[in-house]
């Protein structure tokens, strides 16, 4: 037998060196989603840091004479409406919150 026998497999030959393209595609898409995953973990179940304290101050209303019109083509339509609630600071003091969206 010789030392060197032909083989139909271009796979077996002497050319080939390391991983091909789409491997190495595969190993990177694998990589990303797996550190994609693990940062989404740690920042949801990571303590959270206190927020520093701020007063919550009302805003004056504002008046109807400051509207501004928006440009051609966008608008509001599809949020448009009233609407109000409470809502809690990070001191846990609760408050109104009213939205008029026109």
């Amino acid at each position: 037998m010789s030392e060197k026998e032909n083989s139909s497999n271009p796979g077996d030959g002497e050319g080939r060196k390391g991983l091909s393209k789409e491997a190495w595609v595969a190993i990177s898409t694998i990589t990303a989603a797996l550190i994609t995953g693990i940062v989404t973990l740690i920042i949801h179940l990571a303590p959270q840091k206190p927020a520093s304290t701020t007063t919550v101050t009302a805003a004056p209303a504002a008046s109807a004479s400051g509207v501004t019109q928006a440009p051609a083509g966008i608008t509001a339509d599809s949020i448009a409406g009233k609407w109000s609630g409470k809502a809690t600071d990070n001191t846990g003091q609760e408050f109104e919150i009213t939205l008029d969206v026109r």
